[in-house]
């Protein structure tokens, strides 16, 4: 058997690091696989995830061919994921990007296999494109555990934490109104492009003093910053899965979030749920973390939960969905 996974989003997003999970994962099992890339940040990183493939298409044949979105759906007889359908709710801040993504989702019904990376996104693709998906959920790396290497965010203060890049559905200024209520000592710590609305929504509440964006290079440097923080905050409005959660749990961190889209699936009854609408329902599940037997309860209970994402439980599922289609 031999895989060829083709990725067309930069670095730092949950889409790459889906790849280079299931690459390594793969690679671990002696599977004989390749990873392309083709995507960017910014403006030139979008124009080259959409050119270069249709260019530079690689030879494949007698690949099973696993592509990561289905922005690269006009590639013939390949299996897709499908981490959400956001470009039915959302746009982003580019209309023709935003157009032209939306526009991709015709190439789900002409996949040879749909992968949803949760029953929430089947659910969703069943019912919004009346397609059908085999569930095979992420995996988080060994990098992702209780003990090792602490890094301490802010010392002196009680680091919130949140890892994603500033869109509309990760609710990013329902956090920052949910800080303003939370005494000083407790601060904001982000992992992911901020957009200038945020900075200036950190600027309109007076929270420049309260609030850092830092930047991360490594698995290992954001399992540190994980075990070195009180807490992950993850609100969202929309999601297809929620890897940080994840992440965070195996890295023996309580999570506070939303239970709407796949966050039910990955939280697994093992975080504090909030109103994502509500700021002070998020300032109340911050605080009442200070209960050192919750904390606790949440930590060991969210290190269980993770061990269900590992990869030799993903490599099964994936071997599994390879193998029931011929090429």
């Amino acid at each position: 058997m031999k895989i060829a996974l083709i990725n067309d989003h930069p670095s730092g997003t949950g889409i790459y690091s889906y790849n280079w999970e299931i690459y390594r994962n793969l690679l671990e099992h002696g599977v004989q696989v390749k990873l392309y890339q083709f995507g960017g940040n910014g403006t030139a990183g979008a124009l080259k995830s959409v050119i270069m493939p249709r260019i530079r298409r690689p030879n494949l044949s007698g690949y099973i061919i696993h592509i990561s979105n289905p922005n690269l759906g006009f590639i013939p007889g390949t299996f897709m994921t499908v981490h959400d359908l956001y470009y039915l709710r959302y746009r982003s801040n580019s209309r023709a990007w935003s157009w032209y993504c939306k526009m991709s989702y015709k190439y789900i019904a002409k996949a040879k296999m749909v992968i949803a990376n949760s029953h929430s996104t089947e659910e969703e693709v069943k019912r919004e494109l009346g397609v059908n998906a085999n569930v095979v959920y992420p995996s988080v790396g060994p990098e992702f555990k209780r003990f090792g290497k602490r890094a301490d965010p802010w010392p002196g203060k009680k680091a919130l934490i949140h890892v994603g890049h500033d869109m509309p559905n990760k609710n990013i200024t329902v956090i920052l109104k949910a800080l303003k209520m939370l005494p000083d000592s407790y601060v904001l710590v982000r992992v992911g492009h901020d957009s200038d609305g945020l900075i200036r929504g950190v600027s309109d509440l007076a929270l420049e003093s309260r609030y850092r964006n830092l930047v991360v290079d490594s698995a290992e440097g954001l399992a540190s910053l994980y075990r070195g923080s009180f807490a992950l905050v993850f609100p969202s409005l929309y999601e297809g899965f929620g890897i940080p959660p994840i992440e965070a749990m195996a890295s023996g961190l309580p999570v506070v979030c939303s239970d709407r889209g796949g966050l039910k699936e990955s939280a697994g009854g093992n975080a504090l749920i909030v109103n994502p609408e509500d700021p002070r329902s998020i300032a109340d599940a911050v605080l009442s973390l200070e209960d050192r037997g919750l904390y606790k309860r949440l930590s060991d209970g969210g290190s269980v939960n993770a061990a269900r994402f590992s990869h030799e439980n993903q490599f099964k599922q994936l071997i599994s969905a390879y193998s029931s289609v011929e090429l």
